[in-house]
Order: structure tokens, then sequence, then C-alpha cells
């Protein structure tokens, strides 16, 4: 049950004295009115006085809800196909081949750009790669300090050129700080027997609705076997509501499935979603 602000609490006293301040009127006209027809003429002519001003907002009110109503649905009936699903793991994996990177923006309020906000993590481009390449903390969080249980390399496709990329990364210590030094070679990729893959999977009513779904692929390179996939949904219940710097896909992930993890007070927690869930199937080396 969603718990009720200060403002809330006001603004159901202030509808309610608006409610009781109709009835008052309508029962003062009924009682002035010395036959029936003056009675009802009156308590019609009151009731118009109260309605006129609050008709717009009963009106958007009852449309939100409609909308809100036939959109929950949607979503309810996209997270029947959502979740993860592991069908083979692989110990002792060296490295991963990217087929894209995720977006180096992330995407706040686009509606209809098709770039699965439901997988999105704090950083994209470079920062992704790295997230492959960075050692473990836990279970949930990567670390900087260490590659100690990462992938020893990524390779990366180039969109434009279709030419792959090697990426390793060692860890270096910069004005007093631990940081992962990405070195790139295109000249000679190791050759990753598993590719990684990202596919926005929203259809245009999703996007209307504000419903954003995505899915993340690994695939074994020489059988072309599905080893893993996650489907993953998510929607904002403010229907892309930006007001007061509001960011609806931000609010989303509060509303998804699989449901993310959260803080103690509920607010979803951008992990590193892709490299956590690809873990699962395919296991890093971890000699070095």
């Amino acid at each position: 049950m969603l718990k009720m602000t200060g403002f809330d609490v006001l603004f159901a006293a202030a509808g309610n004295l608006y409610l009781l301040l109709a009835l008052a009127g309508i029962g003062v006209a009924l009682w002035m009115g010395k036959t029936w027809v003056r009675k009802l003429t009156y308590a019609a002519l009151v009731l118009a006085v109260f309605i006129a001003p609050i008709a717009p907002e009963i009106y958007r009110t009852v449309e939100y809800r409609s909308k809100l109503a036939k959109a929950r649905a949607l979503f309810e009936e996209r997270c029947k196909t959502a979740g993860e699903k592991i069908y083979k793991t692989v110990d002792n994996v060296e490295g991963v081949l990217l087929v894209k990177i995720r977006p180096d923006k992330i995407n706040f309020s686009e509606q209809y750009v098709m770039d699965d906000p439901y997988g999105q993590e704090n950083s994209g481009g470079d920062g992704y790669i790295r997230s492959f390449l960075a050692g473990r903390v836990d279970a949930h969080w990567l670390t900087d300090k260490t590659t100690k249980g990462a992938y020893l390399f990524v390779e990366v496709v180039d969109p434009a050129s279709t030419n792959i990329t090697q990426y390793t990364a060692k860890n270096v210590n910069k004005d007093g700080r631990n940081k992962l030094l990405l070195n790139s070679d295109v000249s000679s990729p190791q050759g990753a027997k598993y590719v990684v893959d990202w596919q926005d999977e929203s259809t245009k009513t999703d996007r209307d609705n504000w419903i954003a779904c995505g899915s993340i692929t690994v695939l074994d390179i020489g059988s072309k076997e599905v080893l893993g996939k996650r489907i993953g949904c998510m929607f904002d219940m403010g229907m892309g509501d930006t007001s007061g710097g509001r960011s609806p896909w931000a609010y989303a992930r509060n509303t998804a499935c699989p449901t993310p993890r959260k803080t103690p007070d509920g607010r979803a927690i951008f992990d590193p979603i892709d490299r956590n869930f690809v873990e699962k199937t395919l296991k890093p080396k971890t000699e070095r």
C-alpha cells in the first residue's frame, strides 16, 4: 500500500471539505424550495455551480485512470514471458564477444527510443566494456581495485566496419585512486567462443503505454546454442509525467519484472545487470 504524504492528506481534506460544502448547498436549496419542482431546480443549480469548476479535472482523472488500468493490464501480460532462463553453464570462460555495447547516454525520458531502458546501467560505452573486465566485491558489485574474478578479455563488434576490437584491462593507481585501464587491439582478437547480445523487445503499443521491454542473450558461437536469456519489462506508473524533474524510465524500474534489487527504502538499484546475468551462464576463468 502506498504511503500518503502530508500533501496527499491536505489534498484529501480539501476535497472532503468541498464535498461537504456542496452537500450543504444542496440541503439549503431543498429547504428553500416551496414545491418539489423548485427544490429540484435549486438543487440542480447548486450542483452545477459546484461541479463546473472541477468537471475538467474529473474528466482528466477518469481518463488517466482508464489509461493506467489498460497499461497496467498490458504490462502484467508482458510479464508472463519475462524472467531469466539458464539453459547451460560453462566454466573457465576467458572472454566474451559483445555484439553491441550499451549507449553512453542513459535514457531517462525518451518514450520511443528503442535502447532497452530496462537493461541500461550506470554507464555505457567504455564503462560497459569495463564492467566485464572488472573484479568482484561480491555477487552484485564490481570494483576497479582488482581484475580477479573478471573475464580476461572482451571483444566488441564495430557496427560501422564489422571489425572486432579486443579489450583487456589492468588495474592502475592514478592520482591516488585505483582505476581499470582499458587496452584495445583491433589486429589480433583472441577469438571469443561466446556471444552476448541485447535487444529492445518493445512494441509500439508497449511504448504508447510507457512500457519498455528488452532482452539479453548468451549464445555459443560454435553450436549456435542459446545458453541463457533474460527478458525484462518495466512500466512507468506516471505514464510519462516529467513534472518536477521526474524521470519516467528511472521511476519505471520500481515497477519491473524481473524485479531488480532495491534499497531499504524501496528504490531500484542500477546493478551491472548484464554482467551479473552473463556470469550465471559463463563462469570467468579465475587463473591469470
